[in-house]
């Protein structure tokens, strides 16, 4: 098979997803729109791939020796070069969907009723140039001889196959009504429409978030914080994780927001994640494997239940002070920030010019000076409850936030699975730490995702 043209969105990522575009006249007044349907589910964490039918647009292969099985051939051998997990097809490219993939059809229409449309648009041409040609005649003709319609030349064996082609029924169907108005293939010019394209990407990502996600992720909530997080950010995490197409689960732990009960703190809270966690599983049965996020004392909870029995842990700032967290900075967390302090224009002008007290100063530099203090028994507990956590681990520090720099503290500084976010506050509320954290939850739920099955 020759080689053909495709534009793509390739960055590795867990899914992928072959689109087939519509047909003939249709497939270019939709081109922009299509590509643009790309550029969203690239956005939304899913690699896309739009190769040409044979004869059609780059495709230097003659149009008239084709025939529909070598359109179906094509796009099998298509998702097979991509590596494709999914299907979206439009239009008239649903009747080409490979069987063995999951796929969705875009306003999918039949064989006839593309022929019947060009057919149409011929004898309407022939009437305006003062002949007269009919549907039933131009059909004759073609099954014996092939004919030319808008431009197109197809030979009599396509014809012959294609015209009973009717899209398949097993397929996820997303209609117009769902989109919203009026189809971009009536439009007599090529156009766009950035509303239509937004909400087709959209119903792609909910579809395929229902249909896979076979790694799932658990958030558990820091010290006593409702599940969306301080300032909403892992509701807003998670909106981005599902995106991607991994089954999230935020909840409130025993005594916390929604949820009823005695509140026991994080030290005693292993049942409430385990109960969460059996949640997920059930609520999304497909789920293989779970990867347990938790920030702060949240971390320290899953560290201390050794895992909680997920497959992977993604661990931010544990929580490593045995008081309430008031007393003395630990030195390492001093010396950081004065490190940031002395890179400061403005700081040192501050400093210069006597707007900076000397006496928190003076006491903060003693501080600084001392040697860092011994593990608590906290970070013992921690460290003894993932020895023996064989999934992947991830510690993610912000290297702004003094909790974060107590644990790295107490933490072998050699362990490989520690991360930094520079500029990072204790909740990762920088729009730059924000993404940084999202990237990192999706490379270990990929990671986890991947792992070979016992």
């Amino acid at each position: 098979m020759a080689e053909e043209y495709a534009l793509t969105f390739d960055r590795a990522r867990a899914r992928r997803m072959l689109v087939i575009p519509a047909l003939f006249d249709e497939g270019n007044r939709m081109r922009r729109f299509t590509v643009e349907v790309m550029r969203r589910l690239d956005g939304a964490g899913i690699d896309a791939f739009l190769p040409d039918l044979p004869g059609t647009n780059e495709s230097l292969q003659p149009l008239e020796t084709q025939e529909p099985q070598d359109w179906c051939d094509a796009m099998i051998a298509a998702a097979r070069r991509f590596g494709a997990t999914h299907v979206l097809a439009l239009r008239g490219g649903c009747l080409f969907t490979p069987n063995d993939l999951p796929a969705l059809h875009y306003a999918p229409v039949k064989a006839a009723s593309v022929l019947r449309q060009m057919l149409r648009a011929r004898t309407l041409n022939a009437r305006e140039a003062g002949r007269e040609e009919t549907r039933e005649g131009l059909m004759r003709v073609a099954l014996t001889q092939g004919i030319e319609l808008a431009g197109y030349r197809l030979g009599p064996e396509f014809i012959r196959q294609f015209e009973a082609m009717v899209p398949s029924e097993d397929a996820t169907l997303i209609t117009q009504d769902t989109i919203g108005g009026s189809g971009l293939w009536l439009r007599a010019e090529p156009g766009d429409s950035s509303e239509q394209a937004d909400a087709l990407a959209a119903a792609v990502a909910v579809a395929l978030d229902e249909a896979s996600g076979t790694t799932g992720l658990l958030l558990v909530t820091g010290g006593n914080e409702v599940r969306s997080g301080a300032w909403a950010g892992q509701a807003q995490l998670a909106g981005q994780i599902a995106a991607a197409g991994y089954p999230v689960l935020r909840f409130d732990r025993r005594g916390c927001g929604d949820s009823e009960g005695s509140n026991t703190e994080f030290r005693d809270s292993a049942a409430d994640i385990a109960a969460a966690l059996a949640a997920l599983r059930t609520e999304c049965p497909q789920i293989t494997r779970v990867v347990a996020m938790g920030n702060c004392d949240a971390a320290s909870a899953l560290m201390l239940s050794g895992g909680a029995g997920a497959d992977g842990l993604l661990l931010s700032n544990p929580w490593t002070f045995e008081s309430d967290g008031t007393d003395d900075a630990p030195p390492e967390a001093v010396r950081n920030h004065y490190r940031g302090r002395l890179g400061d224009w403005r700081a040192i002008k501050r400093l210069l010019t006597g707007k900076v007290a000397l006496g928190p100063l003076l006491r903060s530099l003693v501080s600084a000076a001392k040697p860092a203090a011994p593990p608590s028994s906290l970070a013992q507990d921690i460290a003894a409850g993932v020895a023996e956590f064989d999934g992947p681990i991830r510690f993610a520090v912000a290297d702004r936030d003094r909790t974060g720099l107590a644990f790295l503290s107490v933490w072998d500084r050699a362990d490989d699975r520690v991360r930094n976010c520079s500029g990072a506050t204790h909740s990762f509320v920088e729009a730059a730490a924000r993404d940084w954290l999202v990237a990192l939850a999706l490379d270990l739920l990929r990671e986890v995702e991947s792992l070979p099955r016992e």
